[in-house]
């Protein structure tokens, strides 16, 4: 596929993503309305914050999508993020946004050194 091709695909892709995105978060807000209640944003953040750090993690390892290494690695840190999140809001109910940022630096520096030495891992060695 030529560079165009690939740039014509990608833009595609990333235009779908968004719409699916919009979608979700216009059917969460219908479903939800009750003017006797205040919205619980939580999951509409936890959401956006999934979509960052594994929208950040798959443009990075562009070149190692074609292995099946970084897609088993990639879905094990998905898993444990949904988990951790999950027991963490339990104990905490609401997550200042302030320390979603600082969670997701920590996240993406963390899950990078695993998928990098997740993906070599998977290589066949050579010398």
């Amino acid at each position: 596929m030529t560079s165009l091709g690939k740039r014509i695909r990608d833009i595609i892709l990333e235009a779908l993503i968004a719409i699916v995105l919009v979608i979700a978060f216009a059917v969460y807000v219908i479903k939800t309305h009750d003017p006797s209640r205040a919205r619980n944003w939580t999951p509409v953040i936890q959401v956006g914050n999934t979509a960052l750090v594994f929208g950040f993690l798959i443009q990075w390892f562009r070149h190692a999508w074609n292995r099946s290494t970084f897609w088993a690695v990639l879905s094990v840190l998905l898993l444990l993020h949904i988990a951790v999140y999950m027991i963490l809001l339990a104990r905490i109910h609401q997550l200042p946004l302030v320390y979603y940022a600082l969670l997701d630096a920590c996240e993406l520096w963390v899950f990078e050194r695993i998928l990098v030495r997740g993906i070599s891992l998977g290589e066949p060695l050579t010398r």
